[in-house]
């Protein structure tokens, strides 16, 4: 499972997927309209990816990825 803080519309997502098909994706944006986007391209392409609103930073945000995904294997920032 892998993290992707500040993952805007999607792109690092995208482009990691292709690197690793089986690997399962979440980004995390405080832009609506960029995870809008995000969520809308990429699924169409990927099976695997989700993206959600909201700010790293607030505990709730942790708490409930947290407890929607456990803990992640890897954490990106691009």
């Amino acid at each position: 499972m892998i993290l992707d803080v500040g993952c805007s519309k999607g792109y690092g997502i995208y482009i990691m997927s292709k690197l690793c098909p089986e690997c399962k994706f979440v980004g995390v944006d405080l832009d609506k309209k960029s995870i809008e986007l995000a969520n809308k391209v990429l699924s169409k392409k990927l099976s695997n990816a989700t993206c959600l609103l909201g700010d790293i930073t607030d505990e709730s945000t942790v708490e409930y990825l947290r407890s929607k995904y456990g803990f992640f294997d890897v954490i990106t920032c691009f």
